[in-house]
């Protein structure tokens, strides 16, 4: 029995019941290969469109009373290569699956998958490589969500511990119009020159016919039908994005309220026979010019950095006001916020960003 749980990039069940699992594979995200097939969803909910009667991931442990206090933590490219969004609103996409009283759901949004950040400033090649050796699109996505990972996780302790209530649950839903289809158009991505769009790039969830002894629910038993003929397109979304191209709900980190370009959860392959589909967990990058004339030579419809905020004094004002309101809503800590902003300055400072 757990007092307490916190499930970081929970997409999937993984294979670890099955005939031949193979648990070293991304099980949420690659072809042919169970691992999505089960709930996704913490509440009791109907799979609609793989019909079946599918009881939410807390069904087992509210029979014994033995469920803990949970914190659900996502970034972008898990919405995006991972298919987190079922886990929001079931597999017919036609409204939020709501959350149990026990359970509190926070999405990084524009984020890559995990890690700490490195570095704040990217140049605009060459192409990020990603852990399968496929040349990416884009340079990776340097806004990371560690910093607001640690801060939760002190979060849960005070409620499992002193019983504090944690920061209300912040990620994109249909009700408030930040959970959309996933292309260009209804995302309100901006269109931005010489950079690609996110119009099929997601990674959608795939529903797989592996035959009866397959136990879906419980995602175990045995594959008998390889390679699995797709028997459907399961409705995946994504979140809605400001005219930036940087999405709009959750907790938006330091960096994202203080933006330097455009962070993507996605990332297109640049070449070869998967070109255009999503290049696995890097998320990509797309830097703002850095004065208005670059920006109006290139026809860029970003303001440029010198427009947002003029020098690198005004940047750091600006990012410690960020940085205490994250504080004070106990989604960053003291001390990150301190190695942020100094690495923000540091970073800036040697890319000749502001001056």
């Amino acid at each position: 029995m757990w007092d307490g749980a916190f499930t970081n990039v929970p997409g999937a069940q993984g294979q670890f019941n099955i005939r031949f699992a193979n648990e070293g594979v991304l099980e949420q995200s690659a072809l042919y290969v169970a691992g999505a097939e089960g709930p996704l969803w913490w509440e009791d909910t109907t799979d609609i469109a793989r019909n079946r009667p599918a009881p939410g991931i807390l069904h087992q442990c509210r029979i014994t009373n033995t469920c803990p206090l949970t914190f659900e933590h996502y970034g972008g490219s898990e919405y995006w290569y991972g298919r987190g969004t079922v886990g929001l609103v079931g597999t017919s996409a036609s409204a939020d699956i709501p959350l149990p009283d026990n359970v509190r759901r926070y999405y990084n949004p524009s984020t890559p998958h995990g890690g700490p950040v490195l570095t704040f400033v990217h140049a605009a090649g060459p192409a990020a490589v990603d852990l399968n050796r496929m040349t990416c699109a884009l340079p990776a996505n340097p806004n990371g969500g560690t910093e607001t990972r640690r801060a939760l996780l002190v979060a849960l302790v005070d409620w499992v511990v002193n019983n504090v209530q944690p920061p209300p649950s912040a990620y994109p839903k249909l009700a408030d119009g930040t959970l959309v289809q996933a292309n260009r158009i209804a995302m309100g991505y901006p269109s931005i020159p010489g950079s690609p769009s996110p119009d099929g790039v997601m990674n959608s969830l795939l529903d797989f016919d592996f035959r009866p002894q397959f136990r879906y629910i419980k995602e175990s038993g045995i594959m008998t039908n390889l390679t699995a003929p797709v028997k459907q397109v399961i409705p995946t979304l994504a979140p809605k994005v400001d005219a930036d191209g940087n999405e709009i709900a959750g907790v938006r980190s330091l960096l994202l309220r203080m933006p330097l370009g455009t962070y993507t959860g996605w990332n297109p392959i640049a070449s070869g026979i998967l070109r255009g589909q999503n290049c696995v967990l890097t998320g990509g990058y797309i830097p703002f010019a850095v004065t208005q004339a670059q920006r109006l030579a290139s026809g860029d419809p970003r303001l440029s950095l010198e427009e947002r905020y003029g020098t690198l004094g005004n940047y750091y004002s600006a990012a410690l006001y960020q940085a205490k309101d994250l504080f004070r809503q106990r989604f960053l800590l003291v001390d990150d916020a301190n190695r942020l902003i100094n690495r923000m300055l540091s970073d800036m400072r040697a890319g000749g960003l502001l001056h």
